[in-house]
């Protein structure tokens, strides 16, 4: 059984059962090497709060879709079933769009997490530079 990496971001952790159901499905798209930045950003989008919601009241769970993209994305990931509040669903809708995104880039992370963010209708590298701020605060816990 492979070994999966656990880690803190800014002191907060996802649980370890979905950080390696992370690690495996962005693996299972060729993109192993972006988990780290990946918790970065779900850190960013809720903080690891699996129930979050935005203020507007428009974004939800880890991943913080909006209703009406996460039917489309969910969809296209191949889920048959899903439940926009499941940690389980919001993750591997979210390794499909970041493999696609940095297949689409040629593996180029920040637009990948632009994309992500603006739905690739431009640069926000306000954003880019809001997840990758916390890259200083990964720790490993094994």
């Amino acid at each position: 059984r492979p070994v999966f990496e656990r880690y803190t971001v800014n002191g907060s952790s996802l649980s370890e059962t979905l950080q390696e159901y992370l690690q495996r499905q962005l693996a299972a798209r060729g993109h192993a090497e972006f988990y780290p930045i990946a918790l970065c950003q779900i850190y960013q989008e809720s903080r690891f709060n699996s129930q979050a919601v935005a203020p507007n009241g428009l974004d939800f769970g880890l991943c913080q879709f909006r209703i009406t993209y996460f039917d489309t994305f969910a969809a296209a990931s191949g889920l048959v079933e899903w439940n926009i509040m499941s940690p389980i669903d919001q993750i591997y809708v979210y390794a499909y769009l970041m493999g696609k995104y940095l297949d689409q880039t040629g593996g180029n992370v920040n637009e990948a997490l632009s994309m992500y963010y603006t739905g690739g209708n431009y640069y926000c590298a306000a954003y880019v530079n809001q997840v990758r701020q916390w890259e200083g605060t990964l720790a490993k816990i094994n």
